[in-house]
């Protein structure tokens, strides 16, 4: 990827969470559209935290836990979810 250009830098994280219940299997889906950086930028976080940069121009690894937390794809998919299993009700 080094010789990428910003433009062609672009990834996104993806998060699938499925229950199942009486029969049913609900699903919940979330997703976060960023760029791959071209240096870790931030020491919180790991794995892919410090090279994916979110809309805001900070990567995972420079945001706070709990600002990570609030956007992540792993809440919108547990939101998401949620919102599905009420829909059975």
């Amino acid at each position: 990827m080094k010789d990428l250009q910003d433009e062609q830098r672009t990834a996104k994280v993806k998060c699938v969470i499925t229950y199942y219940y009486r029969g049913n299997i609900i699903t919940g889906k979330g997703e976060i559209k960023g760029k791959i950086t071209k240096q870790p930028r931030g020491k919180n976080g790991f794995g892919f935290d410090p090279i994916f940069e979110i809309e805001c121009g900070k990567t995972y690894g420079e945001l706070l836990p709990e600002e990570k937390n609030n956007l992540s794809h792993r809440k919108i998919a547990l939101e998401d979810l949620k919102k599905n299993m009420a829909e059975l009700k």
